[in-house]
């Protein structure tokens, strides 16, 4: 059964060359989990889980192909459990190489299959195999407090570990330092060794009996040291149970001074030890805080080589800055230059044009006095012509007229 809720609490990095397949979970992924990163290749997918780790955000689970273009997924798998050993990571891979399998366990693959996949079994891997790490750090986490907390213990009382037959397994220093023995002088030891004879036998019989019935043991004890010193104690004796046979492993005794003297020394050391935790507590904090900014600083890499790489380009630039500034005086003079010459061009066309303009009037003008003087040329010539058929005409009748005075008088002559 699939754990929806857990699922979407966490971020995969998925490394998938082929597409269809790439294509095919990564639909199924991106609807149940948190967070799903993608990649092609070896190099691409270092790059995204480099960037993750850089930036602290925490991937859960890595699902990669072996066979991979430029870096492959053995590779991978390398670079990752360098950084973080316990972090699941499942081959699903097309290779049947026993090298390739072999190589992986070495290397600490969490699961390695050869495809195809189903992928709501593949869920349940990477439930199974995410659940698990979870435990673990809980584990962990537990067994850290635990022994934080024995040495809290270690440091304010007197500790001593027995086993199930009484025989002394454990003494802290705060017992050597108040009893004045040596660490040898306690081991293998009963565990009533330092018990002074003042304390009754009922007591004693009374507290083996309880113990071995694996129940808690309380009460006040009279301890003698080794140079007869006494001190007294307010006891508390717990059974260790073994899980396997539910019987007792051994005890674990722990007592703290009640004399005005040494419970002003344990009180003292309560005080130390509150302090030194609050200070850790406090270093802690502040070391977060630092490890914070040297991740931010980090970002912008070695600050004194870009200052140098500024300086240098605050001189290239000077020297750019003082070269564009002589191109802008010579840019200037050559505007002006420029100016000048097209207004004394502009200047010249317009009288070329004046003048043309007047000389198109001129001619036009001159045409006009042509055609004016041909259209007369051609009225005069068409007037002489008309002048000169008359003048025929009327030299026509003055032959005529002539003729007939001829014949007029060549008439007159015959009658005479």
């Amino acid at each position: 059964m699939v754990d929806e809720k857990f699922l979407a609490t966490l971020t995969i990095l998925y490394v998938e060359n082929d597409e269809k397949v790439r294509n095919k979970y990564k639909f199924v992924f991106e609807q149940l989990f948190k967070k799903v990163l993608i990649s092609f290749d070896g190099l691409e997918a270092l790059a995204k889980f480099n960037e993750a780790n850089k930036n602290q955000e925490t991937i859960d689970v890595i699902i990669s192909e072996i066979l991979l273009p430029y870096s492959d997924g053995i590779e991978l798998l390398t670079h990752v459990k360098k950084i973080d050993k316990n972090i699941p990571f499942i081959f699903t891979t097309t290779s049947t190489k026993t090298e390739h399998l072999i190589a992986s366990i070495r290397k600490g693959v969490s699961e390695y299959f050869v495809k195809p996949v189903d992928a709501f079994f593949m869920l349940k891997q990477v439930q199974k195999l995410c659940l698990k790490k979870e435990n673990e750090n809980k584990d962990f986490d537990y067994v850290d407090e635990l022994e934080e907390y024995l040495n809290t213990i270690n440091k304010v009382a007197i500790l001593t570990i027995f086993d199930c037959k009484g025989k002394i397994l454990y003494v802290n220093d705060f017992l050597l330092e108040v009893s004045k023995y040596l660490e040898e002088d306690l081991l293998e030891q009963d565990f009533k060794f330092t018990y002074h004879s003042d304390v009754s036998k009922t007591i004693l019989t009374k507290q083996w009996k309880q113990l071995q019935a694996s129940k808690k043991w309380k009460g006040k004890l009279k301890h003698i040291g080794k140079n007869s010193s006494i001190f007294y104690t307010n006891t508390t004796i717990i059974p260790v149970i073994n899980k396997d046979t539910n019987e007792n492993k051994k005890f674990i005794s722990i007592n703290f001074l009640t004399t005005k003297e040494e419970n002003k020394k344990r009180n003292y050391k309560k005080k130390v030890l509150y302090n030194l935790q609050e200070t850790k507590r406090v270093y802690k904090v502040a070391q977060d805080k630092i490890d914070e900014i040297k991740i931010e600083i980090s970002k912008y890499g070695d600050i004194s080589k870009y200052e140098d790489e500024l300086k240098k380009e605050k001189t290239v630039s000077s020297k750019y800055y003082e070269e564009i500034k002589d191109y802008e005086s010579k840019i200037g003079r050559l505007d002006e230059k420029q100016r000048l010459l097209t207004f004394g061009v502009n200047d010249k066309m317009y009288k070329i044009s004046n003048i043309t303009t007047e000389m198109v009037d001129v001619e036009l003008k001159t045409v006009n006095k042509i055609k004016k003087v041909e259209d007369e040329i051609k009225l005069r010539e068409a007037l002489i012509k008309k002048i000169s058929s008359e003048i025929a005409t009327q030299f026509i009748r003055i032959h005529d007229l002539e003729d007939v005075i001829e014949h007029r008088d060549n008439q007159l002559e015959e009658k005479k």
